[in-house]
């Protein structure tokens, strides 16, 4: 493997942990708001 290739994977590897960080709080942050205008839903 070389230097290039193993600098991609980290790349991708941070990426991922990025996206998965954001999902995370993209989903709570819905989930506050529809608590706040829907409080009988949650």
């Amino acid at each position: 493997m070389c230097q290039g290739e193993t600098a991609m994977v980290r790349i991708r590897t941070v990426m991922l942990e990025i996206i998965k960080d954001g999902l995370d709080l993209a989903e709570a942050m819905f989930k506050a708001y529809v608590r706040r205008i829907r409080p009988d839903c949650v």
